[in-house]
């Protein structure tokens, strides 16, 4: 399994080849270091009027090691430049089939939504540098009632456009449908199947892998626990107060989390702060609501995080 932010991958070359001209360092450095001509010494004998005068400019008979040193760094830079290095790619694909891209993009993906695209370029820009093509799937439908289906098998410049104007929906996600709708697509050869999984379980995750590994090389890409998404259910009023349940689809490490009340037009009634300790996935915070204030209350959210909607 590879993160999406910055453990996607080590260091690759998109032009290899290119890297043989390193071997031709040692001749450039022969080259800076020969030495021009000395001059010749043509004798004058009102010379004598210019000693202990000092000049000017002096030019070195020699390039100085630093000057050498610095050019065959720079040849070293411009090689390595046109080799086209990738930092963070995509492992390596090595299937002859179609490059299979599936996203969870539930409510759960929201939270670091722009990583999950960045990662989809990165996949689909390798997948168009090797000439795959691509089957793009999602597994939020797009409403309640709608169904899950792949994508049909396209180039991926074209893929690289429809992931790029998706945004995440306010339904779990159904990944048994997308499998399904996947396995009736008919194509050649192994594929490559990158999972990009919003890290919940729901006691399915398991065998949606196995099903997505019959269509060839399977990689799962997870964001990093603390980066994963938090849910708010609908508060429970009390006398004078409301309590807050917030779960996190991850357990490990404290967290603290700050809860923002808000009215119809976005104006700030109350603040508070809801904390995990390491090892729970749920929590209550408590907040204290006047009467008056209660009945402005419109919108309950989790302060820098984004939501699908």
């Amino acid at each position: 399994m590879t993160g999406l932010g910055a453990g996607l991958g080590g260091l690759v070359f998109g032009a290899p080849w290119v890297l043989a001209a390193l071997l031709l360092l040692p001749v450039i450095w022969w080259l800076l270091r020969v030495i021009p001509p000395a001059p010749k010494l043509v004798r004058f004998p009102p010379v004598r009027l210019l000693f202990g005068l000092s000049g000017r400019e002096e030019t070195p008979a020699k390039t100085p090691p630093w000057l050498i040193a610095f050019r065959i760094a720079l040849a070293a830079l411009l090689v390595v430049g046109l080799a086209q290095p990738l930092l963070n790619p995509v492992t390596a694909l090595d299937g002859d089939g179609p490059l299979i891209l599936v996203v969870d993009d539930g409510w759960a993906a929201a939270r670091r939504w722009e990583r999950r695209q960045t990662a989809m370029r990165d996949i689909l820009e390798r997948g168009a540098r090797d000439d795959r093509s691509v089957v793009l799937v999602t597994t939020a439908p797009s409403g309640s009632d709608a169904a899950v289906g792949a994508g049909p098998v396209m180039v991926a410049d074209e893929a690289l456009t429809l992931s790029q104007a998706l945004e995440p929906k306010p339904w779990p996600v159904d990944r048994a449908a997308a499998a399904e709708s996947l396995e009736a697509l008919r194509f050649d050869g192994d594929a490559d199947v990158l999972w990009l999984s919003d890290g919940i379980d729901n006691g399915a995750a398991a065998a949606f892998a196995e099903r997505l590994a019959h269509f060839g090389r399977l990689q799962v890409m997870l964001d990093d626990p603390l980066d994963r998404a938090h849910a708010l259910l609908p508060p429970e009023p009390g006398p004078g107060v409301l309590d807050i349940k917030v779960l996190r689809t991850a357990t490990t490490g404290e967290e603290s989390l700050w809860l923002r009340v808000s009215d119809e037009d976005g104006a700030v009634l109350s603040r508070m702060v809801a904390s995990f300790a390491d090892g729970e996935s749920a929590t209550t915070a408590t907040l204290e609501v006047p009467a008056e204030l209660r009945n402005r209350m419109a919108r309950l959210a989790i302060e820098g995080e984004r939501g699908a909607s």
